[in-house]
């Protein structure tokens, strides 16, 4: 009785030792497959940032491709119409300066002068040192001048006039009045370039 009571405790021991050990194993394999879906998890988790991040880079990169290609088409648009504008600026001011030339040959020049002239003596009417100054091939209007201008004036030729006109120099006075065909165009060709100023989109 005693030796079938020592089986039957240390059966009983064993089984219990088995017993345990299932239900470590099992504890064993929950673990592990708690720990295996976990760092399944972790590693999913880890490949969705960095999918992510590599997205927003992708995007990054595009975004600033395109910008740069938007900026690089709006600059070069710009420089087409800016040469372009600085074209027409210069085609419409060739033109003007041919009809101005062939003005000069006209009566109306001569009465442009006169005019000119006779605006400065309003203006330099107390000015005895008044000289004009004049293309050399218009020292023939100088007596018309010195009439319109109504007092004592000098009438000197200048190669610095350009394509015509007058300039009336008082230095008594220290005043010039630009009467010149060509500050006359140039102040045609800076209004110009005011208002045909180009908003590039």
């Amino acid at each position: 009785m005693q030796v079938t009571s020592s089986r039957t405790k240390i059966d009983d021991f064993l089984e219990d030792v088995q017993k345990s050990a299932s239900v470590q194993r099992e504890m064993i394999i929950k673990e592990a497959d708690e720990l295996y879906r976990g760092a399944m998890a972790d590693a999913q988790a880890e490949i969705a940032r960095e999918t992510e991040a590599i997205l927003n880079r992708e995007k990054g990169k595009i975004h600033a491709n395109i910008s740069a290609e938007t900026y690089k088409k709006k600059a070069e648009r710009k420089r087409t119409l800016l040469k372009r504008r600085e074209e027409i600026r210069r085609e419409i001011f060739k033109a003007a300066e041919e009809k101005l030339s062939e003005m000069t040959e006209t009566k109306e020049y001569e009465n442009f002068l006169v005019e000119a002239a006779a605006e400065v003596g309003k203006v330099l009417n107390l000015a005895s040192d008044v000289v004009f100054y004049v293309r050399e091939c218009d020292m023939k209007y100088e007596k018309a001048i010195k009439e319109a201008f109504g007092r004592e004036c000098a009438v000197e030729g200048s190669k610095d006039i350009g394509i015509g006109g007058l300039l009336a120099v008082s230095q008594s006075a220290g005043i010039e009045i630009d009467e010149t065909l060509m500050s006359k165009l140039y102040a045609q060709a800076e209004r110009f370039a005011e208002v045909s100023k180009l908003e590039v989109m």
